[in-house]
């Protein structure tokens, strides 16, 4: 599905006793001003849902016309009558000369209605129905409708381009209508599982449904879009969603505090959609009273809110068109368009495409941007890159990809298998992608571990390292340093271990390892700018030093203090073996670093690299309990970006709890193959 370009039709609307005065505020031919009578008997909104018939959840629509005249005939005639009153005039001409402009450059044209009396936000202005095209405006890619909130504040133009992250509320408390709430989630998850199945969203539930709950949430984690499902209601000053509490109790949560819960979040938080009664109601003498329009005022770039109660299957059609169209295109006012189409044609829903009222302050719709990506991957799925001996592979489980080189021979794991569809190359071919960009933009952080084999760093791993100190000192085999360490340190002193880690890391290898030399290239082609490492050694710093790059050195807060911000930087998290002083081996050593009262500020800088930017980790095991720890303590929980880990083998309980739950793909691959890719191909 293509991503639209678009014009802006921008209305004005205001009311002067029973007058409507429409302006063109900006067209692509002009502006005009025209006024029309708005009689109260026929506009009013008590009137119009009286004479279209209110749907209610669950129910059937029953127009309360006579049966002789279709519900669609009825909801026609209504959106004739309120384009009438708009479009009359000077304002019809040039919205006629704007259609036809907007044809002759191969766009549409976006209809912006800035309703400045509060008044008139409580008319269903998604009915609009142009007699002229015989087609109501919000049905059309071509001219979708919004209602645009003009607010003297810089609308965040930070845009998604990586996988969606979605968060679903829902909430129903004791003593309200019932909802299925297992039926809501299910329906969900059935129309948003082929955009899950092929990572491009990543879909959580919050459990429970309490604003403490959704706190924690965000506190721990991002999310792009947030989705609430439940019941809403308008108290007269202001528009209220109602959560539960801890004994599942009703706990209603009006428009100010839930602004208060989201609007630290606007880095990330792209759209919200309030699937509840009254979502989009506000009181007649304050526009931002409602609860789509504060959050919208606060910062939130698009909210979609309903003005009617919607069925549960027109929810469900709404859903599926309405993500797998986002995701595809990027653009709000462009998906709910498609939306409106697949609930008016697909499920024969007279009235209900017109529920969902999108409330917006982007300036051009386009929300997401991985549109980009996925038009190059879908536009050949079986091509084969310009170096015959990386061949992107496909395998998929979950959010788990093949990245292999089949000409290369690993000594610690197999060839990937082919692929067995064009959807998981496509899968392979856009974390490729992704990684390539982030190489290119400067924005990728690289994580390494020692737990790659001494063939590719020329330096003892973690595991080799662990079972050696045991050995010497007489203690049962251990793969893990950290255990080791402990032990011997409570049984010697901290001199002992030092000491052995001297020992077995002082040789560097001249000229570097495969592996170091992969990332040192990186590093001087301006690839990488953040390395971030969990060994001691300084095999790495010497192999980047060899490639004759000035280097950032940094192994605690002083080192950190004299940085230079134009040099890449080398983080030694855990100190490094010239400087014994700075080692932190023993578990001990490894707690205190994450839950110390006095964190250095290393750490915190650390925390900052990987939630700013996409990360990618080599030679680090990503089931290792003190990385896993550390990503809850720097980044909560999970990563905000895509991330990867390059790794031979894991179990898939393993690889679907990384994905989905740290928001980790792991890349099944040759490490250096991937790395002097990224080198050649990221320019």
């Amino acid at each position: 599905m293509p991503a639209q370009s678009f014009m802006n039709f921008d209305l004005l609307l205001t009311t002067e006793g029973e007058t409507l005065d429409t302006r063109v505020l900006d067209s692509p031919v002009g502006e005009a001003r025209a006024s029309a009578p708005m009689p109260r008997e026929v506009f009013a909104p008590d009137v119009l849902l009286q004479e279209i018939g209110r749907p209610q959840r669950g129910l059937i629509l029953t127009p309360t016309a006579s049966a002789d005249v279709s519900p669609e005939t009825i909801v026609r005639k209504v959106g004739e009558r309120l384009f009438d009153v708009v479009f009359s005039g000077d304002v019809a001409t040039l919205w006629r000369r704007s259609l036809d402009a907007a044809r002759r450059n191969e766009q549409g044209i976006r209809v912006r209605l800035r309703l400045e009396t509060p008044s008139l936000h409580a008319l269903p202005w998604e009915l609009l129905y142009d007699p002229q095209q015989g087609a109501f405006l919000a049905v059309s890619t071509y001219t979708p409708l919004v209602r645009y909130l003009n607010i003297p504040q810089a609308v965040h133009a930070t845009r998604v381009d990586e996988t969606v992250r979605m968060l679903v509320i829902i909430a129903a408390p004791r003593g309200t209508p019932p909802l299925d709430v297992e039926r809501e989630w299910h329906d969900i998850r059935t129309a948003l599982a082929p955009l899950v199945e092929h990572g491009r969203l990543v879909l959580e539930q919050l459990m429970p449904p309490t604003p403490a709950a959704l706190q924690a949430a965000l506190r721990h984690g991002s999310y792009h879009i947030i989705h609430f499902i439940g019941h809403g209601n308008f108290d007269g000053a202001h528009g209220v969603l109602l959560f539960e509490d801890e004994q599942g109790e009703a706990r209603p949560l009006n428009a100010e505090r839930l602004t208060v819960l989201l609007g630290d979040e606007l880095d990330a938080l792209r759209l919200v959609v309030l699937n509840a009664c009254r979502g989009a109601q506000t009181a007649d003498a304050n526009l931002f009273a409602g609860v789509a329009q504060q959050l919208v005022r606060r910062g939130v770039p698009a909210v979609i809110a309903m003005q009617f109660a919607i069925t549960d299957a027109a929810a469900l059609t709404f859903a599926r068109a309405f993500y797998t169209a986002l995701v595809d295109t990027g653009q709000v006012d462009h998906a709910l368009a498609e939306a409106r189409k697949a609930i008016y044609v697909v499920d024969g829903n007279p009235l209900e495409w017109a529920t969902p009222v999108l409330f917006m302050r982007d300036s051009d719709g386009r929300l997401f941007g991985i549109e980009n990506a996925t038009e190059e991957v879908t536009t050949d799925t079986t091509r084969t890159p310009a170096d015959p001996s990386v061949v992107i592979q496909g395998s998929v489980m979950g959010s788990v990809i093949n990245i292999g080189n089949q000409n290369t021979i690993m000594t610690h794991t197999t060839p990937p298998t082919p692929p067995t569809s064009p959807d998981m190359a496509n899968v392979a071919q856009r974390h490729w992608l992704r990684l390539q960009m982030a190489a290119q933009r400067g924005r990728l952080v690289l994580v390494v571990g020692g737990d790659a084999p001494t063939i590719l760093t020329g330096i003892p791993s973690r595991v080799d390292l662990a079972r050696a100190l045991a050995a010497q000192y007489g203690l049962p085999p251990e793969d893990s340093l950290a255990t080791v360490a402990q032990q011997v340190m409570q049984n010697q002193n901290r001199f002992a271990f030092t000491e052995f880690l001297i020992d077995a890391l002082s040789a560097v290898p001249v000229p570097p390892a495969p592996l170091y030399a992969a990332i040192a290239d990186l590093i001087a082609r301006g690839r990488v700018r953040h390395l971030v490492t969990f060994t001691y050694d300084l095999a790495l710093q010497r192999a980047v030093q060899a490639r004759g790059v000035a280097c950032n050195v940094v192994v605690d807060d002083t080192t950190l203090t004299f940085a230079n911000p134009d040099r890449p930087t080398l983080y030694h998290l855990l100190g490094t073996i010239d400087r014994p002083e700075t080692l932190l081996v023993t578990e001990q050593d490894l707690n205190a670093l994450i839950r110390g009262r006095n964190k250095p500020d290393v750490l915190d800088e650390v925390g900052r690299l990987l939630k700013r930017n996409d990360v990618l980790t080599v030679g680090l095991l990503p089931t290792d309990s003190f990385w896993l720890a550390l990503l809850d303590e720097v980044a909560g929980t999970r990563f905000r970006r895509p991330a990867f880990a390059v790794w031979p083998s894991l179990s898939s309980a393993a690889l679907q709890s990384l994905a989905s739950n740290r928001h980790l793909h792991v890349l099944e691959t040759d490490p250096i193959a991937l790395l002097r890719r990224l080198q050649r191909e990221s320019r």
